[in-house]
């Protein structure tokens, strides 16, 4: 099967985790997460419940149907180019 290892999951959820701690000692993210809760009904109090839960099954699952809906043909490909004076 294809997908992330085990460690590679487990090294992705402590990414997440530390991100948490890190940004819940802020406000502003705070103030987003909860009016993003509040806006789609969603459990404020789920606002400081984080946990990651990623799997490698639910990674491979979540990367199958990724895959089925990515048509590169949809795709617009855009390239900067810096002004002339």
């Amino acid at each position: 099967m294809f997908g992330p290892s085990t460690s590679q999951v487990s090294d992705a959820r402590a990414a997440l985790a530390r991100d948490f701690e890190v940004n819940s000692e802020r406000n502003d993210y705070l103030l987003n997460r909860i009016l993003f809760k509040y806006e789609y009904g969603e459990d404020v109090k789920d606002v400081f419940n984080m946990r990651p839960s990623l799997r490698p099954d639910q990674c491979r699952v979540t990367a199958r149907r990724g895959a089925h809906a990515s048509n590169t043909n949809r795709y617009v490909k855009v390239t900067l180019v810096p002004e002339t004076n």
